[in-house]
């Protein structure tokens, strides 16, 4: 806001009255939209008593993903996207805000563990900083000239193959009994 001071307002019968559509968001101006600043000089001796001026100020969209995070750090930390971008974590502008998303195969809300919105809101997708975790399945790849797909089993002895485990035997044996079957088929 700005402060006007009329010294010789008493002298000529003069006031300035300062009114908002509503009030500037404070600090770093990060909410969009359009305000109204209206300036009113009341002079009762004037051919027109009183003059009004409005003005208005429009706050565009940041694109927080663009923004040179080394100027905004300290003077407005609101304008620094949170994004875990060391876990795959995209920053994504949107109207007045942004999102973090996490790569394809992936889930949570992309921001950094150690996320803080302290004195301004966080984006609406922030879901307490869970980062990115990877949600896909394994992929295993054979490679070599001659690679061998070994199935396992849980303990018991592969139906047909092997003979059951015998009464009170241990599984620790029977692996090895299977074992032994089959490591002359893996070449190493």
């Amino acid at each position: 806001m700005v402060d006007i001071v009329d010294d010789n307002a008493e002298d000529y019968l003069r006031s300035l009255k300062v009114s908002y559509s509503e009030p500037l968001p404070p600090g770093c101006l990060i909410k969009v939209g359009e305000f109204h600043v209206n300036y009113t000089v009341a002079m009762p001796w004037a051919k027109d008593p009183f003059v009004r001026v409005t003005r208005r100020v429009i706050i565009e969209d940041t694109d927080e993903c663009r923004v040179d995070t080394s100027v905004f750090e300290r003077s407005c930390p609101a304008l620094v996207p949170q994004c875990d971008v060391d876990a795959g974590a995209k920053c994504v502008n949107t109207l007045g805000s942004y999102q973090c998303q996490c790569p394809k195969h992936s889930s949570g809300d992309g921001f950094k563990k150690d996320s803080k919105f302290v004195g301004f809101d966080a984006p609406d997708s922030y879901r307490g900083g869970t980062g990115c975790v990877d949600t896909s399945k394994p992929v295993i790849s054979l490679r070599g000239p001659n690679p061998k797909v070994f199935k396992i089993c849980e303990c018991g002895g592969l139906s047909g193959i092997m003979s059951p485990p015998k009464e009170g035997g241990d599984n620790v044996e029977l692996l090895a009994d299977q074992r032994r079957m089959c490591e002359d088929d893996i070449k190493v």
